[in-house]
């Protein structure tokens, strides 16, 4: 990863932390869980219609979830890359 790349990762870590202090980011995610709810225990319950309908289901739960870690998912990719950086600059013994 290049200094640019990693300055431009600080700093969308950065606006995701931001966004979730604000108040309508709970709003979201009590709506995108009570909207999951169903999803999950058709899956968990085998009450999907067939493979398609399973396929999509797991699909949609998945990305609800990514897009809701979304700014746990960037914090770790900085901390990674930084941690990377600092193990790479320690001299060797």
């Amino acid at each position: 990863m290049t200094d640019d790349e990693l300055r431009a990762l600080i700093q969308q870590s950065s606006e995701l932390e931001e966004l979730t202090k604000h108040p309508g980011w709970q709003v979201l995610v009590d709506y995108a869980n009570h909207r999951m709810e169903a999803p999950k225990k058709a899956v968990l319950n085998a009450g999907v219609k067939d493979w398609d309908h399973y396929v999509k289901t797991t699909g949609w739960l998945t990305g609800v979830h990514a897009a809701l870690d979304f700014p746990t998912t960037v914090a770790a990719m900085v901390q990674t890359e930084l941690e990377r950086r600092r193990e790479a600059d320690e001299p060797e013994l």
